[in-house]
């Protein structure tokens, strides 16, 4: 099936939190590192545009108390896995909203991420542990690796002494490779989301794969248009993982002049 594509933009402007200025009541603050380098691969450090505008955009579908599938499901209590996390902050936001997040990303991404999200939680809940505004935060951190099903199974036969040769078991389990880096989150998610994953082509498979793997119905994607020829053929490639999909303008950066766009994902 063919993506279907609107240009009716369902975000007009994003708010900038948790950068410059005074933060507004619960509102995550994190720490930005690494180099700001568009289109590279060095860039998890950062609170991108398309993360703000994935963010306005759940704000806009949750806070009217109606989900992808037309039903009165509000955000708060509903399980939420993030993938390229980066430096936490849609995940932190979406926690202080009252959804239990799991914010995922590679192993060199995990400082970062880790420490944004302890400083939050210090902020919000053993901060608040003496007010009458106690805050929970539901959050857990994971290193993902994005690995398609035909690495997976060359990795093991390079790099394994146990591989099963047809009389046994092997020692190796499903969905864990390079000792414990997960490639994929146990459970069942109501939500899967995620910015900016989809800008080196290269990793176009993987990620697909292992989006497929996860017990998830809806995705939700946001992106900053930068190699269009490229990004389209991510939405046609999403078919061949039994996945249908719909992308809405969500805005323009007003620092780039690219289009930001919002895809919507859901298994057939």
């Amino acid at each position: 099936m063919q993506p279907t594509t609107t240009t009716q933009p369902v975000v007009s402007t994003t708010k900038v939190v948790g950068g410059g200025g005074v933060p507004q009541k619960k509102a995550a603050i994190v720490r930005q590192d690494g180099k700001r380098k568009q289109g590279g691969d060095g860039t998890s450090g950062w609170v991108w545009y398309a993360g703000r505008a994935l963010y306005e955009y759940l704000m806009l579908q949750y806070n009217n108390d109606i989900d992808i599938d037309n039903n009165n499901v509000p955000l708060r209590g509903m399980s939420i896995l993030e993938f390229g996390s980066g430096t936490g902050w849609l995940a932190i936001e979406l926690a202080l909203k009252g959804a239990m997040v799991t914010a995922t990303d590679r192993m060199d991404a995990m400082p970062l991420l880790i420490q944004n999200i302890a400083t939050n939680i210090e902020r919000f809940v053993v901060g608040s542990r003496n007010s009458e505004e106690h805050d929970e935060l539901f959050l857990e951190v994971h290193c993902l690796e994005w690995i398609s099903n035909s690495d997976l199974i060359k990795e093991e036969i390079e790099g394994s002494d146990d591989v099963d040769d047809g009389g046994g078991e092997s020692n190796h389990q499903l969905f864990q490779y390079n000792n414990n880096n997960l490639m994929m989150i146990p459970g069942k998610w109501d939500l899967i989301v995620g910015s900016d994953l989809i800008y080196i082509s290269e990793h176009y498979k993987a990620l697909l794969e292992t989006l497929a793997r996860h017990d998830c119905k809806h995705y939700i994607l946001a992106y900053e248009e930068r190699k269009p020829a490229e990004e389209i053929m991510f939405l046609k490639m999403s078919s061949d993982y039994s996945f249908q999909t719909n992308r809405s303008l969500a805005g323009i950066n007003p620092e780039t002049g690219n289009r930001v766009w919002i895809v919507r994902m859901e298994k057939s």
